[in-house]
């Protein structure tokens, strides 16, 4: 089967697209979402993993929606219910924020207030692309180091000493 979608028509000049192809190239982008995510989940260094987010930034919300990815809305569901009320003054810190789409269902929630920390700033450049946030910073987060978030008041608490158990 084969689509045409006129340019100019005066010119007679069209393209064609045959479904084949476009099939192909969506099973193609599918394969690169999945060796992408292979990829980022083999890194052990974690220099070498930021340069690989660096690198995949523009590319990881396609990636991620190729493969039905569904870990953000998930994260937010979970937090959904922790604040049944006054959700637009909860201050929500988002760690390994990527490129906000945990802020982006926790705002469909009603959630207001986001800080982001991310170790990668082509990440961070989408997130704060998104307007959602009041504060982002740069941060690999490694075990044993304080997260470089503090606050003059007493609704959050100076960072401790952290060790993740996610990505890095």
């Amino acid at each position: 089967m084969v689509h045409r979608l006129g340019i100019n028509s005066q010119h007679n000049k069209s393209l064609q697209y045959s479904s084949s192809n476009r099939m192909a190239e969506s099973g193609r982008d599918k394969d690169s979402s999945i060796q992408n995510i292979r990829t980022v989940y083999s890194i052990k260094n974690p220099e070498e993993k930021v340069k690989f987010y660096n690198t995949w930034a523009t590319r990881y919300e396609k990636d991620l929606a190729l493969i039905n990815y569904q870990a953000h809305t998930f994260a937010a569901e979970i937090l959904d219910p922790v604040f049944p009320k006054k959700r637009e003054d909860a201050l929500v810190l988002d760690i390994a924020c990527g490129t906000g789409g945990v802020a982006e269902q926790l705002q469909k929630r009603g959630f207001r207030n986001f800080h982001g920390i991310d170790g990668s700033e082509g990440m961070l450049k989408i997130a704060e692309s998104k307007g959602l946030y009041q504060n982002l910073k740069k941060c690999l987060i490694v075990p044993g180091e304080r997260l470089p978030v503090s606050s003059g008041n007493k609704s959050v608490p100076d960072s401790q000493p952290f060790s993740p158990a996610g990505q890095y």
